[in-house]
């Protein structure tokens, strides 16, 4: 624990350094084990009593900047659907099948 001056009481004085420098310290801890923070924010702000940081750590893409999950999901699928829809129209094709108009 650090030998800083124990604080009682938040004060936005208190609040406001914690929040300056608790983003940098995450960072680094983040950068030591090679992840990255995509975002860091605040929430459940009760100014002198308490507050919570939010953080978003994630593996970094290969050129070193977070890695989108939902972006990565998003591609794979697509190309796997994207190659069924094409076997799919073939199909609808040789039967005679129009799906704009038809239910099936």
């Amino acid at each position: 624990m650090s030998k800083a001056n124990r604080a009682i009481r938040l004060t936005s004085a208190t609040c406001e350094q914690i929040q300056a420098r608790m983003p940098e310290a995450c960072r680094q801890i983040a950068s030591d084990h090679r992840l990255v923070i995509e975002s860091a924010g605040w929430r459940g702000l009760e100014p002198g009593f308490s507050f919570e940081p939010a953080f978003r750590i994630s593996i970094p893409a290969p050129d070193g900047k977070a890695l989108n999950l939902d972006k990565e999901m998003f591609a794979l699928l697509a190309a796997h659907f994207t190659k069924l829809g094409q076997r799919f129209q073939k199909v609808a094709d040789k039967l005679g099948m129009h799906p704009s108009t038809e239910t099936y």
